[in-house]
């Protein structure tokens, strides 16, 4: 490929992209607490297998995860959240990040979710391989990156922008900058008006 033909091709990823990313996560966190005394928000890293082809550089396996996801909790009668941002180094393959924020009066724990996100992006791209899915930590919860927001805390607002800091590694301008024109940098549930 030409210079002038990767010029055409390559997204610009700037600072005001990032904020969008940023509000989008305060407005799905907001309107969760809005509507649940309890919100359990938790973040994972969703990869390829190393041998997997990808057919298109789309997030067309991303969304088909999202709509399985969505529809098995709610078939459960339990509210489910998500923002996802796609990151493309060094590899083959893109990566994203993923923040789910999930009814936190019927979930209590991560380890269900995780299972249950697990077994369905195996079978989306055919493998059987565990850790295609992973838990996030931090320097702040070294085990894994899982937060349980009540509204009836008494630190309830520090303690809603500390866990909107922690996720703003999801709105990182690096890393962004190889998604291709026709694909989203990031993806996520709506928003009720």
């Amino acid at each position: 490929m030409e210079k002038d033909e990767q010029k055409l091709t390559k997204r610009i990823f700037t600072k005001s992209n990032s904020n969008i990313i940023d509000n989008r996560i305060s407005a799905l966190f907001s309107e969760m607490v809005y509507k649940h005394s309890k919100v359990l928000v938790m973040k994972f890293i969703i990869r390829y297998p190393q041998d997997y082809e990808l057919e298109t550089q789309t997030n067309l396996l991303l969304s088909k995860f999202f709509h399985s996801l969505c529809k098995y909790y709610k078939n459960k009668n339990i509210e489910i959240k998500y923002l996802a941002t796609r990151e493309h180094l060094t590899s083959d393959h893109p990566h994203y990040h993923l923040a789910i924020f999930i009814d936190g009066n019927k979930i209590q724990s991560n380890y269900a979710i995780h299972k249950k996100a697990n077994s369905i992006w195996q079978k989306l791209v055919n493998s059987e391989r565990d850790g295609l899915i992973s838990k996030v930590s931090t320097e702040y919860n070294s085990k894994e990156m899982v937060f349980k927001y009540e509204k009836s805390s008494d630190v309830n607002q520090q303690y809603f922008n500390f866990i909107l800091e922690n996720l703003k590694y999801l709105s990182k301008i690096y890393s962004k900058d190889k998604t291709p024109r026709n694909t989203n940098v990031y993806v996520c549930s709506r928003l009720k008006k």
